[in-house]
């Protein structure tokens, strides 16, 4: 072998050695991107029960919580046949407060409406026209099947009622 050429080989084995190294190091980087995407995944699953169980809590701690016909905790403003969770006080859960008690001449707060709420029974949407901090009085109530609907004196629309609290229930 000539000088030469064992030059050229000890240069072909470095380059070689540097290429594994390279392809080490990004395996390497992959394997710890993946990981990372993995605690994330993580994170993110946890961040979501966490906020699950909170809002779950609010809504204990608001009264209306009922549990539903397939047996899940749910909020019975919307599930009209939702069976009222006890009042515990050693868990500290709050007597139920009552609902679709809403009849004409009733005094109400505006408490907000999401889109399915709104879309239930092709209602108006009161977020266009209510403020959370006014007081309203029902001039009519519609009870449907599986949801009720009010006018309020002096708004123009029909409104879900789940949209609205009793101010005595506040």
């Amino acid at each position: 072998m000539k000088f030469d050429d064992f030059k050229s080989l000890i240069l072909l084995i470095s380059q070689e050695r540097s290429q594994i190294k390279q392809t080490g190091m990004i395996a390497s980087l992959f394997e710890d991107v993946i990981n990372m995407d993995q605690e994330s995944a993580k994170i993110d699953f946890k961040s979501k029960k966490l906020k699950e169980l909170s809002d779950m809590i609010n809504l204990i701690n608001s009264g209306y919580a009922g549990i539903g016909l397939i047996g899940n905790i749910c909020d019975m403003r919307i599930y009209k046949d939702a069976i009222p969770i006890k009042e515990n006080k050693l868990l500290n859960i709050p007597q139920s407060k009552t609902i679709d008690k809403m009849k004409k001449g009733d005094k109400v707060k505006f408490i907000g409406a999401d889109a399915d709420q709104i879309k239930w029974g092709s209602n108006d949407d009161p977020n266009l026209v209510c403020n959370y901090k006014d007081v309203y009085e029902i001039d009519e109530v519609e009870i449907h099947s599986w949801h009720t609907k009010i006018r309020l004196v002096g708004i123009k629309g029909i409104f879900n009622n789940v949209s609205f609290e009793n101010v005595e229930d506040i």
